[in-house]
């Protein structure tokens, strides 16, 4: 038997590849060979969408160095096709140079087509128009911005250091790095994968403030795409956690009533930071006076002390009572206070503390029982619990709230107290570097960069909408945070504590009812997206059933495959959020879709969005069901 006859279906997926690719390329040159310009960049344009939005197993099999077929005609035709692409690459970019270069000389000013010519060469040959990331530096005109539009640019910063252009579709002003890491930190779906620059910025911003802003965007890129690649991780965990904790979600004490109880109460975050060995035990002479928030970290160490908080806070899904991370080892379950927990807490952590009570904290559980409630809870989402404390302190209307043990720095090498968090994190190899409490500066790692700024965004929101309320760093060391005043613990408890009356712990008052109604609206909830995600498996059958009599059928049958398609496409974009396993596919596979020119392409483009559509589907459905299941399990 043929050795082409056994490999060939191996081989077929990247032939077909190779073969649109260079397809794509060899029109685009025909295009620009017949000056027909407007054909020739929508080709262009194609073969870019084509590139950028290859599975992540194509684009691999299509590298030079990985490219892996077995059958004599599949190296052949593999070979040919990138021999092809080659030369066609080097055709359109010195087409596009050449006209870029001719529309940059025009003395007289720069018309919309003239812009486009400018882009048709400063876009990379792998580019997402609805997704990857451009930055125009200093000046944005009119026509350009026309252009952009035109072109389909969906994500565009114009970085411009005191006016930025904003109020354009698909435009966003950015004036430092702040804004950057805000604006890109804003995407939640459809990540960019690439960025590229057109640098304006003469007379405006200076060489190094665009190079700057440049590496700003790419590392804010990265790290957009590294807590992506953490969701696409954790997502499963943090679902079924969650969904396995809705029973006791709904039998829990309500959280919303203890606003009544705490409010005008002054509250004191207390985190495990190196310089909370400097204070804590001051913290005695706050028991039962402020209301003290402990995240888990620091249990141990104020179990040792004899110091009580109020409430334990957990935000982490991670099994925090087991080796190598156990914060509660060796602490007198009597001692334990109430806990207020995130909805995908892990069951360990839960079972560990004699009375839940749960927060929202923008988790995929809460974002899918958003309609279970009467009234939607504040959320106190955040990066890392001591912020998580701070919004829960004031989300119930305490005022002052003091900041203890946040140093957001090392002391040394150090990153926690003594008996406090964990030493799995050690000092990083490169250091970002902070404004010190005491002056100078002092060192900190990227997570703690980031806690810190949004430490700050806090304070400075708090200060616009509610400026009643004193926001005090009481840490005495690590890093100086903007919008909080600084002032020793000793002082703070001086002028807003000690002469307060001591009252009943939390833990020993009668818990709070559970919210009325949030059994049933968590079914009602459930049930409904049980059927919106079998309704997507129906339609996706539906597709397969009408793409096989697609050529068949004529034009009444590729009628209803397109109002088929649209109609899960629907369901898919409404139930994507939960489907974090297989979104990336998804969001790839509907871009290519949508750059289809005849029946072939669209055939291609549709089944591949209904083979990623079905598996999210199906890892959808089940995890439903089992939530429906321990909702309904009777305890």
């Amino acid at each position: 038997m043929s050795t082409d006859l056994i490999d060939a279906p191996a081989d077929a997926r990247v032939i077909l590849q190779m073969t649109r690719l260079a397809t794509t390329a060899s029109l685009a040159v025909e295009s620009i060979q017949q000056q027909q310009v407007q054909q020739a960049r929508q080709r262009i344009d194609k073969l870019r969408t084509q590139w950028s939005t290859l599975s992540r197993g194509d684009a691999r099999q299509l590298a030079p160095r990985q490219t892996r077929v077995h059958s004599d005609s599949g190296v052949e035709a593999v070979h040919h096709g990138a021999e092809v692409l080659a030369i066609c690459n080097q055709v359109i970019h010195e087409w596009t140079r050449t006209r870029c270069e001719s529309a940059m000389a025009r003395a007289d000013g720069m018309t919309t087509e003239d812009w486009q010519s400018v882009l048709d060469h400063a876009l990379p040959m792998k580019w997402n128009f609805q997704c990857d990331l451009l930055v125009v530096h200093g000046l944005l005109p009119q026509p350009l911005a026309d252009a952009l539009r035109a072109r389909g640019q969906h994500r565009t910063l114009h970085h411009h250091p005191t006016a930025p252009r904003t109020g354009l579709p698909g435009v966003f002003g950015v004036t430092d790095a702040d804004a950057v890491n805000r604006q890109v930190a804003a995407i939640h779906h459809s990540l960019p994968k690439r960025m590229a620059s057109l640098d304006l910025a003469e007379g405006v911003l200076t060489l190094e403030q665009v190079e700057s802003t440049n590496q700003q965007v790419s590392r804010a890129i990265q790290n957009l795409q590294l807590n992506h690649v953490t969701w696409r991780r954790h997502a499963e965990r943090w679902m079924n956690q969650g969904l396995g904790n809705l029973r006791a979600i709904a039998d829990a004490p309500d959280i919303q009533p203890l606003a009544r109880r705490f409010a005008g109460l002054p509250a004191i975050v207390v985190s495990p930071g190196p310089s909370l060995d400097k204070n804590i035990q001051q913290l005695r002479r706050a028991e039962g006076k402020a209301l003290l928030l402990a995240p888990l970290q620091v249990l141990k160490r104020l179990f040792r002390e004899g110091i009580r908080p109020d409430f334990a806070v957990v935000l982490d899904a991670q099994d925090q009572t087991q080796a190598p991370i156990n914060f509660l080892e060796g602490i007198d379950p009597a001692w334990m206070p109430d806990l207020l927990a995130s909805t995908t807490t892990h069951p360990n952590v839960l079972a560990a503390f004699p009375r839940v009570s749960f927060f929202a904290s923008d988790s995929p559980v809460d974002h899918l029982l958003a309609n279970a409630r009467a009234q939607r809870p504040a959320s106190v989402a955040a990066g890392s619990v001591s912020i998580s404390c701070l919004k829960l302190a004031l989300h119930w209307g305490c005022s002052p709230v003091m900041l203890v043990g946040q140093d957001l720095a090392f002391a040394g090498q150090q990153r926690y107290a003594a008996a406090a968090g964990s030493d799995a994190h050690p000092m990083p190899a490169s250091p970002r570097v902070l404004p010190g409490y005491h002056g100078g500066t002092v060192q900190t790692a990227p997570d703690y960069f980031l806690f810190h700024h949004q430490f700050q965004e806090i304070a400075a929101e708090t200060r616009h909408t509610r400026p009643d309320v004193v926001l005090l760093n009481c840490t005495e060391g690590g890093a100086r945070i903007g919008g909080f005043d600084q002032l020793t613990l000793d002082a703070a408890l001086s002028c807003h504590v000690d002469a307060l009356p001591v009252r009943a712990h939390p833990a020993t008052l009668p818990p709070q009812a559970p919210e009325p109604g949030l059994h049933a609206g968590m079914q009602r909830c459930l049930r409904q997206y049980l059927q919106r995600a079998r309704e997507g498996l129906r339609l996706a059958d539906q597709a397969d059933r009408l793409a096989s009599r697609a050529h068949s059928g004529g034009p009444s049958v590729r009628r209803q495959l397109t109002e088929v398609d649209k109609a899960l496409r629907e369901v898919v974009l409404q139930l994507k959020p939960w489907m974090q396993d297989a979104v990336e596919d998804i969001d790839d596979a509907l871009t290519a879709w949508e750059a289809f020119d005849d029946l072939e392409d669209y055939l291609q483009g549709s089944r591949r969005f209904r083979e990623a559509s079905r598996a999210g589907l199906r890892v959808f459905e089940a995890r439903i069901d089992q939530g429906l299941a321990g909702l309904d399990r009777s305890v």
